[in-house]
């Protein structure tokens, strides 16, 4: 599919393909410290700040607008400007509670976690789709332990943005839009990280300072991603 993938944490191994829809899909394994499942943080990041302006933070809008009904709770902000903003800057993010998971595979210490080239990939574990009760149960009642390796699959936003052709197909009275001309440029860095207690966080822009900032992050993982048809420029790729 064209997927380019440069990993920046051992222990990750992600994939790109397509999911049992027929559209795309991300799916990656990976092994944990105790974590709070409640306090994770599914996402894509930019490492800078870009201008979004006026008419591209609209379409901007109208996009995130169709992916709400999939997480009511998601968080998403264009990032601010370093040169407008006392103390640490906002990077753009756009984040996912984890129980927007479609597929989940629990793999006990000393099993061989199911690889994610694996044809038949698609119908292993829990799939949402086919059992959302069952997946909710198991969301809602995971823990992260070591020893443990959790598989995940997702792709309900799949129908929104096309990763592969670095675009937003057109729905609705929504054209279609590249995803750099909204302000989303190559190369993306898919994370999963939980925030750090508010008591612990610092330069706090009063009581509804709820921003995700660098420092009240703590990363489980960060993989940069980006399509080879709209691929970053060199000298980014070797960043």
């Amino acid at each position: 599919m064209g997927g380019s993938w440069g990993v920046e944490k051992a222990g990750f191994l992600p994939s790109l393909h397509a999911c049992p829809s027929n559209r795309q899909c991300v799916a990656w394994c990976c092994e944990f410290c105790q974590v709070s499942a409640d306090s994770v943080y599914f996402g894509c990041e930019q490492d800078r700040y870009y201008h979004v302006g006026t008419v591209e933070r609209y379409i901007s809008s109208s996009v995130i607008s169709l992916l709400r009904p999939f997480a009511t709770i998601l968080y998403q902000t264009h990032g601010e400007d370093p040169a407008s903003v006392h103390g640490e800057a906002e990077r753009p993010t756009i984040a996912f509670p984890l129980w927007v998971m479609d597929q989940l595979i629990i793999t006990e210490e000393g099993e061989e976690a199911p690889k994610l080239n694996d044809p038949d990939f698609s119908t292993y574990g829990i799939i949402r789709a086919q059992n959302r009760k069952g997946m909710q149960e198991a969301l809602n009642g995971l823990e992260f332990k070591p020893g443990r390796t959790f598989t995940f699959g997702f792709w309900c936003i799949a129908q929104f943005v096309d990763a592969i052709g670095w675009r937003v197909p057109a729905r609705g009275v929504i054209p279609e839009v590249k995803l750099n001309e909204i302000g989303t440029h190559p190369p993306i860095y898919v994370t999963m990280y939980l925030l750090r207690p508010q008591d612990q966080w610092t330069d706090v822009q009063g009581r509804r300072d709820t921003r995700h900032l660098d420092s009240r992050k703590i990363y489980i993982w960060r993989v940069s991603l980006w399509s080879s048809a709209l691929p970053p420029p060199l000298e980014r790729q070797k960043d």
